[in-house]
């Protein structure tokens, strides 16, 4: 067995070991506390009247999406633009001035991970997209009720709070 099918394979892993811890670090950078603040702002909780609309065929599971992109920058900075797409529509019913407060902190999460992002560019947002679209389509479905809006708001945090658990390593 010569050096090389050694020390190749060494250095892969080296490799990416080194690109995982650059990743965690870029997603540590995002004000994870104050991203959740200004969304717990908008809404804190779903209705009781609210929870018989839930459907969870149409809508993305936050655990296995966290799981499915866990520390890769490009999916994580998809999940931001995704995030600010959903809540810049019009028909939310939460206030403009809060909403708008933590679209502008989606953003600039999404502006600190870009640089980041520097993975080729045929990474599948596909699942990603896939998530987004099922809680457009429920929104659609439920004809952007608040309900609808509570249950949408209330998978974008656990998918965020999640996020947040993962780029402190599940210290929290």
């Amino acid at each position: 067995m010569s050096w090389v099918h050694i020390a190749l394979p060494a250095a892969l892993v080296c490799l990416a070991a080194s690109a995982l811890s650059a990743n965690k670090q870029c997603i540590g950078m995002i004000p994870w506390k104050d991203l959740l603040k200004d969304l717990e702002k908008l809404n804190r909780i779903i209705s009781p009247h609210c929870i018989f609309d839930y459907d969870k065929k149409h809508l993305c599971d936050p655990e296995a999406m966290v799981k499915m992109v866990k520390h890769d920058t490009v999916l994580i900075t998809e999940i931001m633009n995704k995030t600010a797409w959903i809540y810049g529509k019009k028909e939310h019913p939460f206030p403009y001035d809060s909403a708008m407060k933590f679209i502008n902190g989606v953003v600039n999460a999404r502006i600190k991970l870009h640089p980041c992002g520097n993975h080729p560019s045929r990474i599948s947002h596909d699942p990603v997209t896939k998530c987004f679209n099922k809680m457009d389509t429920f929104l659609t479905m439920k004809a952007n009720s608040r309900c609808a809006w509570e249950i949408v708001h209330a998978t974008t945090r656990e998918m965020l709070q999640r996020l947040e658990r993962c780029s402190l390593g599940g210290r929290r």
